[in-house]
């Protein structure tokens, strides 16, 4: 389970170093936390930490980030988003197989591949990191393939696993499996995913790549972590296989299966849908919603107002629908 946390660090003057290094898989990605010396480290940091936003500016990418953190005057304030679970240890054999751990620069999995020593051992899922290689400590943004043996000697992984991952491993399926048909869809419903997977250019005989499976999710999961998204298209892929129709429709009903009640209340609310609403506009709809239960304006307000401040917020601004459903099903 990740958990958010706010960190400030305040020096002397802008002349003092902070100690804080970051990195990210790609330019793209999120940053995280690689390196902590001097004030950094004393500030709570943890290596591994991702980082959300700096001085109340959403992190996008490492880019942002970077400029942010340079920018910044004696005081910085970082909220990180940090990875919990419970240690787990396991053992892999290659078998005249291939290892087929894809990883980030965390060290956290987001690949198995099929056939492979790491699929087929049912020991490690996606979404773990990787904290040690057999007992050599692995830091987030070491050059992980390094500390792995090569030929047959045997493979202990000292992980840590989150319930995100073992999430993950429940939904497993072979999204590109075109003989396993879904039948959570009735016909209508199928008509219609058949007509959004044609638009992103799937047909019978060309699947869809991992791009086109990533702008479906984005689409539906418009304000999910890149992290999220990424993982699910990748593993909708199953590896490198296409994703069929079948495989797409698949994915769509896992999609649905986390579309909560919390989830439907926020898409009436959000009416422009863009996932996104701010805190006067959710106020003001939540007003309408109350109108015909007859509650006395007063105690009305009061509960509104109670209700919007107690949504927590991952960003300065509006409040998203992955902040809307988090704390209406706590």
């Amino acid at each position: 389970m990740a958990r958010q946390l706010t960190f400030t660090l305040t020096r002397e003057s802008t002349d003092e170093r902070l100690g804080l290094t970051l990195s990210s898989t790609d330019a793209n990605d999120p940053p995280f936390v690689k390196r902590l010396t001097g004030l950094a480290a004393k500030s709570g940091l943890q290596v591994g930490d991702v980082v959300l936003s700096i001085n109340s500016r959403p992190c996008a990418n490492s880019r942002v980030a970077t400029n942010l953190v340079a920018g910044a005057g004696v005081t910085l304030q970082i909220k990180v988003q940090r990875d919990e679970g419970r240690e787990v240890v396991a053992a892999l054999t290659r078998g005249g197989r291939p290892l087929g751990l894809v990883m980030d620069a965390r060290n956290v999995v987001v690949e198995l591949v099929p056939d492979s020593a790491a699929a087929e051992s049912g020991e490690v899922m996606v979404g773990d990191r990787i904290l040690e290689v057999n007992g050599n400590p692995v830091a987030p943004g070491d050059n992980i393939v390094s500390f792995f043996p090569s030929g047959e000697v045997p493979i202990k992984l000292r992980l840590l696993r989150t319930r995100e991952a073992e999430h993950h491993a429940a939904l497993q399926v072979s999204y590109g499996d075109a003989a396993a048909p879904t039948q959570a869809f009735d016909t209508q419903e199928r008509a219609l995913l058949r007509e959004a997977f044609v638009d992103l250019g799937g047909t019978d005989s060309l699947p869809l790549p991992l791009s086109a499976a990533y702008a479906a999710l984005v689409h539906f999961k418009p304000d999910a972590p890149f992290e999220e998204l990424r993982a699910l298209s990748r593993r909708a892929l199953g590896g490198e296989a296409p994703l069929s129709f079948n495989g797409f429709c698949t994915l769509m009903e896992h999609l649905r299966a986390e579309y909560t009640a919390a989830h439907r209340l926020f898409s009436v609310l959000d009416a422009a849908g863009v996932g996104l609403i701010s805190a006067t506009d959710l106020s003001a709809r939540l007003a309408a919603l109350y109108e015909p239960l007859g509650v006395p304006k007063a105690k009305q307000d009061d509960e509104i107002a109670d209700m919007v401040a107690a949504i927590p917020r991952s960003f300065e601004g509006p409040i998203s629908r992955a902040d809307f459903t988090a704390a209406i099903q706590t």
